[in-house]
């Protein structure tokens, strides 16, 4: 018997605990979560998402002979496309999202974050994220080349004391297979 109040009690608690997380996906919720995507940046999301796609093809490719701005832009039209149509309000990507927006958010906290995203202080959020962003970005890969030095020492340190010993930053590429000097290694 308490083992089945338990367990009655263990569900109640986990029912209401996904009830506190968020509510039915309504209509009304999801032109709210719509409308949320509109105030937010959601207009931009294709073209983020076309390039960064765009950068990590280009990447890939742009070393080749026959690679020009031309297939540069055609990659970068190609792919904004696509993710238009994947942000369109039937496409597969808003769909998407806006079940990711309906599994985290009630509808109340949809309808303040709408009411932030209209108000002066959001539109200025909206209008300097993408710009934040790619400063933060840029603090973040600066600072984290300055300390790249430190954390190698670090690392070196910690795993030697661990019993692991990685060596030399360079200690995999002087070691030939099968034990043969390779031609980097000194001679011993």
């Amino acid at each position: 018997m308490i083992k089945k109040a338990f367990v009655v009690f263990f569900l109640s608690i986990a029912a209401f605990s996904q009830m506190a997380l968020a509510d039915d996906m309504t209509p009304a919720k999801r032109a709210d979560i719509r409308a949320l995507l509109q105030a937010s940046g959601g207009p931009n999301i294709p073209q983020q998402f076309a390039a960064m796609a765009s950068l990590d093809v280009i990447q890939k490719i742009r070393h080749r002979p026959d690679f020009t701005p031309k297939i540069g832009q055609a990659i970068q039209e190609e792919l904004l496309g696509v993710f238009n149509e994947g942000m369109s309000p039937t496409g597969a990507l808003s769909e998407k999202i806006e079940q990711v927006y309906g599994k985290h958010y009630t509808h109340q906290e949809i309808k303040d974050l709408l009411a932030f995203f209209r108000s002066p202080i959001g539109r200025k959020y909206v209008g300097t994220s993408v710009n934040v962003s790619r400063d933060v970005l840029a603090a973040g890969r600066a600072w984290s080349e300055s300390v790249t030095p430190a954390i190698q020492s670090r690392l070196r340190n910690r795993l030697k004391k661990e019993g692991f010993d990685a060596g030399s930053p360079n200690a995999n590429q002087d070691k030939a297979p099968s034990g043969q000097t390779s031609p980097t290694a000194p001679a011993k």
